[in-house]
């Protein structure tokens, strides 16, 4: 009995040690259930109680609580943020009016997009992937502060609070892309090629999506047009390349946000006077336009500058859009814009940061002054530099009536030719790398606009500026060039048309102190000294400086022009060339029209305006032996050096 007894307890003993191990294991399950990582969610349907007071305070510091939920900065899963939101609060939360009094924004609740406090409901994430995108099209996730609340993140400009920024912590990855993918679901339209629409979902909609869904929809809204639009895509995929590359033309320097601040306070802040704050506010949203430069910079090593002033009014384009002739040069547009004639000074390098910011801003949707009442960068699509007499008048015409509403074009105008002379003919007085950090700023400015409507910025500089091409090169390396020129004899004739004497001819005009370059070329052709050089002998040598300039500059960029070749050459080779695509017939017929005018009709009154004719035959005929012999000596070898010139751009 004893033995029976002793093998009875034993089997009681083991019934208890597996229950006992029953538990145990129920119990660890139970542990996994709710204190795991997906038990952490699981704690707050059972909000108020003990599991979830216990679960909030084992948490590690890298947490993120949100509405009551606590996040792992490192470990969200896929869509449960969104999953254990209360649907009511979140439509409450997204559908409130603004602190302005306008009414909220109906947002789908997938999209969870705060409205900024202060700023517009949900202004951001309607941007497509600018805000919380870099723009290598990754997310962007910032490197949060200890101590810092995400709901109550800051924007320098908007002061808004909250925004959707706020919540990049909260967004993995996946959802974050969907959200820009299909539009944002805040306010504003989207940026790049997306679509928005505003969605309201409502608590019976499904708010799962698989990634099937969410690879065929990224382009959710495109169904009713969206063959027509990738048809369009097709066509357009070698111009996006090139305007592309032409926005990296520009717009390629990091911008040093704190020195911005300082810049902001020192010409806007709470001690600068109202008056003043408009001025700098309205050169920012682009409205006030750059129209000279005056100082010099103090010399540096590193290429910065400091001492250049910059002056701004509002130019009437509008003008010159609607008869190029009649404003064939940029000083008759900046006459007849009655605000230029007092024009606003501010310190260029300050005033071109700022710039810079703004539009950094604008692009991340930090910054709203207004639908489409924004500041917007041009693309620089093409420059052209000339002999002078020889066409590029045409030439600066035909940019801007190719395409009046979408083109923006300077003739002629004074910052950039200022720029390029700002450290002296020899850069004796700052150096090279200086101009060219001047030449940046001037044109960064000149290629803002506040008129959504263009899209492309041309310039025409003036004849000198032929010896500063390697200027232009340092400043613009991308940025395709053209040199316009003309035949020899032809071209002397231009200049001296007015002055048979050729004594008081634009080409001469240097006669008495001459450049450098102009002793350099009348050595090389066996003349002692410049200063006794014939007068159309000087004159040659005058426009060989600028043609030998253009020379010795000829690169993969650069597109020499010659008057033979106009107008034609426009629309059948350069402007398809730098666009990247065929023209459209309304854009070639637009340039066949200009070049049916004369360049410079608006300004004449000797009976040609409106009317254009070739006088090669004339010039040629009427050519003195002294301005051919001239011609020959001093000229041919470089006009025949850039006929023979193939421009890469065009193979």
């Amino acid at each position: 009995m004893a033995k029976g007894n002793d093998g009875k307890a034993a089997r009681q003993r083991t019934m208890k040690k597996l229950l006992i191990a029953v538990i145990c294991a129920f119990s660890l399950v139970l542990g996994v259930v709710y204190f795991g990582e997906n038990g952490g969610n699981n704690v707050n349907s059972s909000s108020g109680s003990f599991a979830t007071k216990t679960f909030e305070k084992t948490l590690p510091k890298h947490k993120t609580k949100k509405d009551g939920i606590m996040y792992d900065d490192d470990k969200v899963e896929k869509g449960s943020r969104h999953k254990h939101h209360n649907l009511n609060d979140r439509m409450k939360k997204h559908n409130h009016g603004n602190d302005d009094g306008s009414p909220g924004r109906k947002v789908n609740p997938r999209h969870h997009v705060d409205g900024g406090r202060g700023g517009r409901a949900g202004r951001g994430h309607g941007r497509g992937d600018r805000l919380h995108n870099n723009r290598g099209g990754r997310p962007k996730v910032d490197d949060e502060e200890e101590g810092e609340s995400l709901q109550h993140r800051k924007f320098h400009d908007g002061n808004r609070e909250g925004g959707p920024a706020a919540h990049n912590k909260h967004h993995n990855q996946k959802d974050h892309r969907r959200v820009h993918e299909r539009g944002g679901g805040g306010g504003g339209g989207g940026g790049g090629d997306h679509k928005m629409h505003n969605r309201h979902v409502s608590p019976g909609d499904d708010e799962e999506e698989s990634d099937t869904d969410d690879k065929s929809n990224k382009n959710d809204g495109d169904d009713d047009d969206g063959e027509e639009e990738e048809n369009e895509e097709d066509a357009d995929d070698q111009e996006k390349v090139m305007q592309q590359q032409q926005k990296k033309n520009i717009d390629n320097d990091i911008v040093d946000d704190e020195l911005a601040d300082t810049y902001f306070n020192e010409l806007a802040g709470p001690s600068v006077k109202s008056k003043h704050k408009r001025f700098i506010e309205m050169v920012l949203n682009g409205k006030l336009n750059l129209v000279k430069i005056e100082g010099t910079p103090t010399l540096s090593q590193d290429g910065s500058y400091d001492g250049v002033v910059g002056s701004f009014c509002q130019v009437n384009f509008a003008l010159h859009k609607e008869d190029p002739s009649s404003y064939p040069m940029f000083r008759f547009l900046e006459a007849a814009s009655p605000g230029c004639q007092n024009p606003t000074k501010v310190d260029l390098k300050k005033v071109a940061l700022l710039a810079r910011q703004r539009d950094k801003k604008i692009k991340a949707g930090e910054v709203f002054v207004g639908e489409g009442k924004e500041a917007k960068l041009l693309n620089l699509t093409a420059v052209a530099f000339h002999e002078s007499r020889c066409g590029s008048t045409l030439v600066a015409n035909s940019m801007i009536a190719m395409d009046p509403i979408k083109h923006r074009t300077y003739s002629e105008s004074p910052p950039p030719v200022n720029a390029y002379t700002i450290c002296g003919d020899d850069f004796d007085r700052c150096t090279q790398e200086q101009a060219a950090s001047v030449l940046r700023d001037v044109i960064y400015l000149m290629s803002r606009t506040d008129d959504q409507r263009e899209e492309r910025v041309f310039f025409k500089f003036q004849s000198i500026t032929s010896k500063k091409i390697s200027t232009f090169q340092m400043a613009f390396p991308h940025v395709p060039w053209m040199y316009v020129y003309r035949d020899p004899v032809q071209v002397m004739m231009s200049h001296v048309k007015d002055d048979p004497t050729i004594k008081k001819a634009i080409c001469t005009r240097s006669r008495n102190n001459p450049p450098k370059e102009v002793h350099a070329i009348a050595k090389r052709h066996g003349r002692s000294d410049a200063t006794k050089l014939k007068p159309a002998e000087y004159c040659a040598a005058h426009l060989a400086m600028l043609t030998e300039s253009a020379v010795h500059s000829l690169n993969d960029m650069a597109i020499p022009v010659a008057y033979d070749q106009l107008p034609s050459m426009m629309w059948e080779k350069i402007m398809p060339k730098i666009f990247g695509r065929p023209l459209t017939q309304t854009e070639i017929e637009n340039l066949e029209n200009i070049s049916k005018s004369y360049s410079k009709g608006g300004k004449r009154n000797d009976g040609r305006k409106g009317e254009f004719k070739s006088d090669s035959e004339q010039k040629e005929k009427n050519a003195p032996q002294a301005v051919k012999d001239a011609a020959e000596v001093f000229l041919k070898e470089s006009f025949d050096q850039l006929t023979a010139f193939g421009p890469k751009l065009f193979k």
